[in-house]
């Protein structure tokens, strides 16, 4: 597949470029923005945050297509956001992974309800906000987030990731990450 990619250190505008052999974007010293389908498998890292601006979706979907490989991991050091570019039902199929943040909305209070379908894993430091109720359980505001949890992840990770199985209770846990820039 390809991808667009604007980095003004480079002087690329939304340039039109293949995804790497390795499977693996690392953006350092700046915040990586995300939106399309993905067809096959890639991981994208930032050492601050990842921006979610649109659907995020496999090319080939695991819940109708059992033989799908599409797979994505999103990590970032800091947060991965929803911005207020993102439609407000919206869905995102990754593994995500907020180091030492959370997976979050932008201007959650004040948003239109919608639905956030993230179907995948999420693993953060903090729980982060993506809209509220009101005291019956009522969306307000924002995404009422639903959660799905891609059983592909039990024994297969994105590129990078290294995942450790826990003997005492089967689960798969991922304990390094190896992305660097090249």
């Amino acid at each position: 597949g390809t991808m667009n990619v604007t980095n003004a250190g480079r002087n690329w505008n939304n340039t039109n470029m293949a995804i790497p052999a390795g499977s693996a974007i690392y953006v350092q010293n700046g915040d990586a923005t995300v939106k399309g389908t993905l067809n096959g498998r890639l991981t994208i890292g930032s050492n601050r945050n990842i921006n979610i601006n649109g659907n995020i979706l496999y090319h080939s979907d695991p819940r109708t297509q059992p033989t799908s490989t599409d797979m994505l991991g999103l990590v970032a050091l800091q947060n991965v956001i929803v911005t207020n570019a993102a439609p407000n039902n919206l869905e995102v199929d990754a593994s995500i992974v907020a180091l030492s943040g959370s997976f979050q909305a932008t201007d959650w209070i004040s948003r239109p309800v919608g639905n956030l379908i993230q179907y995948g894993n999420l693993i953060n430091f903090n729980s982060g906000p993506t809209g509220a109720c009101d005291g019956n359980g009522n969306m307000v505001a924002g995404y009422n987030q639903l959660q799905y949890y891609d059983a592909r992840f039990h024994d297969t990770a994105p590129p990078f990731y290294t995942p450790a199985r826990d003997s005492a209770n089967g689960r798969v846990a991922y304990l390094k990450l190896s992305l660097t820039e090249s």
